[in-house]
């Protein structure tokens, strides 16, 4: 690896984000009706990255392509103003940075992912950055949900955010990016990722669904969960985590039972 590709990886990583938020700035937006925060404005820091290494700009260039590739197969009025072609050039962009990446750091990713037991070969190209930054985004996108989902005190019938300076939009914006990055993953890699995914995953059914009096949009329950994984049984295709119920008004779709 020497300073030219790295210079050369940055490069790539800079005109992919101006790409994406010329698109982005171009496109009309309007708030949430019931929301306080601007997913323009969420997304835009997440384009023109200041960070000082090549890693962070990259997850922040990540976050952002997930959300915008999620407004394709997500019901969600939050995501509802991006429009088909911004959402796929988010995608072909994430994808191309992927190429470019491993153009680099070819043999630091091939080690990350054989960390997950997976064999390098079966992995497509596009996707094998993502699985890189999966142990760093899922976590930070967990604990996003966790700040600003809706709680219920056990001494008290009142409901509430975890913090009241972090709006419940922003857990919204989470899930929807723990989706898409999720269901990225390709079976039968996913049961290798259990570790990662699970505690993840079920932070944005359980944590504040489960304590929601009327959950609506329901779509994803335990056993969806736990049949996702079980590769032996069905490959993620073919669950439901795809179309995981994103309550807009009251948070993540609900849960039938516990585990």
């Amino acid at each position: 690896m020497s300073e030219s590709s790295v210079s050369t990886l940055r490069d790539t990583l800079l005109r992919l984000s101006n790409s994406i938020a010329n698109s982005l700035a171009a496109t009309p937006y309007t708030s949430h009706k019931t929301s306080n925060i601007s997913v323009k404005a969420f997304l835009e820091p997440l384009l023109t990255s200041t960070n000082s290494t090549i890693n962070a700009s990259i997850k922040d260039f990540a976050l952002a392509c997930a959300l915008l590739s999620s407004s394709t197969h997500a019901n969600s009025e939050f995501l509802s103003w991006i429009p088909d072609h911004l959402s796929s050039l988010a995608t072909a962009s994430f994808f191309e940075l992927s190429q470019a990446y491993l153009n680099v750091f070819d043999d630091r990713n091939s080690q990350k992912v054989e960390e997950f037991g997976l064999d390098c070969n079966l992995v497509p190209v596009q996707k094998r950055l993502l699985l890189e930054l999966l142990p760093e985004v899922l976590p930070f996108l967990k604990d996003g949900i966790k700040e600003s989902a809706i709680d219920k005190s056990e001494e008290s019938d009142e409901f509430s955010a975890a913090s009241a300076r972090v709006p419940v939009g922003f857990a919204i914006l989470a899930a929807h990016q723990l989706r898409w990055f999720v269901t990225q993953i390709d079976y039968p890699h996913l049961g290798k990722l259990c570790g990662w995914v699970i505690p993840c995953a079920l932070t944005a059914v359980d944590h504040w669904s489960r304590r929601n009096p009327t959950p609506r949009g329901s779509s994803f329950n335990h056993a969806d969960f736990y049949s996702m994984v079980n590769e032996r049984n069905v490959s993620p295709r073919q669950s439901n985590f795809g179309s995981l119920g994103l309550d807009e008004e009251n948070g993540v779709g609900g849960v039938n039972g516990g585990c």
